[in-house]
């Protein structure tokens, strides 16, 4: 029994507008709240009417804003509910206020696996939640087509365990694979599509798709 797997990152984030205010939410609120660019907005309904994504069943979500609202203009298309399971966020920083993150914080975060800063997340224990949703979702929707909105962050995690990620020296040198063939090479950017096909709950091809 096939089963695919669409993961997607959400669309261009509104960075810009934003003024701090009383109270000021702490980073992680904060982020969560961060809405799309208008850029992102029109981004979003034109991924909603991509021929790939006709037969979608399903569409879960991060509980971040920008991912539900990547997502709502396929759910309102197809008529279904956007499910939200907040283990399919990006990992956590582990800074509280809205300081700049230290200029090598990925860096690291891909040389090491297990780093984190305060009470943070490394992309290990991202991965670990990640791949627990992924699972689930597979599990629950059988031969079904599903679509994932997601965070690069969140996205790479579970690359780690269903594929092999190689790094270099810089986030653009970020390499993924899946049996040995390239899938992807950078930062995962707004809207890049993954499809991941499986049978019986196995793995058996990733790529990525244009639109």
């Amino acid at each position: 029994m096939k089963t695919i797997i669409y993961l997607v990152r959400h669309a261009d984030k509104e960075k810009d507008l934003f003024a701090n205010v009383q109270p000021i939410d702490t980073r992680l609120i904060s982020d969560e709240k961060c809405i799309l660019s208008i850029e992102g907005e029109e981004r979003a309904k034109e991924f909603a009417n991509i021929s790939e994504l006709e037969n979608i069943q399903f569409v879960y979500t991060s509980n971040y804003v920008r991912t539900f609202s990547t997502a709502k203009y396929i759910a309102k298309k197809k008529k279904i509910k956007v499910l939200i399971d907040s283990r399919l966020g990006k990992t956590k920083e582990g800074i509280e206020s809205n300081d700049r993150l230290p200029d090598d914080y990925f860096i690291k975060q891909w040389e090491n696996l297990n780093y984190k800063i305060g009470n943070g997340e490394s992309i290990n224990e991202t991965s670990v939640r990640v791949n627990e949703c992924f699972n689930e979702i597979i599990n629950r929707h059988k031969g079904k087509n599903i679509l994932i909105v997601a965070h690069g962050s969140s996205i790479a995690s579970l690359f780690t365990q269903i594929g092999v990620v190689k790094f270099k020296k810089t986030i653009e040198e970020r390499k993924i694979y899946f049996k040995d063939e390239l899938i992807y090479e950078g930062k995962i950017k707004f809207t890049t599509l993954f499809k991941v096909e499986l049978e019986d709950n196995n793995v058996v091809a990733i790529k990525t798709i244009s639109f």
